[in-house]
């Protein structure tokens, strides 16, 4: 299996950056912060779809970059939570959507997979 040439990480590791200020981090306010995921999951499916499709992309980065079985599974973890709130609102009505609103998966996954990045790569 060839290695990733510095250029091609440099690249995963720039598009996990914007995903990450995109989807948790577009309005910043001190250490908090809401972005497309926290807005849109108050539009019934399509912040559902959003989230999922969002966490599907950060895995294939993660796997392209060839990120550490750990790395993979704490991301899964992250995105995974992020992604199920949205199915169980029937239960509880708005709370899933405040939960998807506050938890940033997608921030917490970036974030494993750049550093993932900086500890295997650089």
């Amino acid at each position: 299996m060839a290695r990733r040439s510095l250029s091609d990480i440099e690249k995963i590791w720039s598009n996990v950056e914007g995903i990450k200020k995109l989807s948790d981090r577009v309005i910043g306010i001190g250490p908090f912060g809401v972005g497309m995921d926290g807005l849109l999951t108050w539009v019934p499916v399509v912040g559902t779809a959003y989230s999922v499709i969002v966490a599907l992309w950060l895995m294939v980065q993660g796997f392209q970059a060839r990120a550490t079985p750990s790395t993979l599974l704490r991301m899964a973890g992250y995105l995974g939570f992020d992604s199920a709130t949205s199915l169980v609102g029937e239960a509880i009505p708005f709370a899933p959507d405040l939960i998807d609103t506050v938890f940033q998966g997608h921030l917490m996954a970036a974030r494993a997979l750049q550093k993932d990045i900086e500890s295997t790569h650089w």
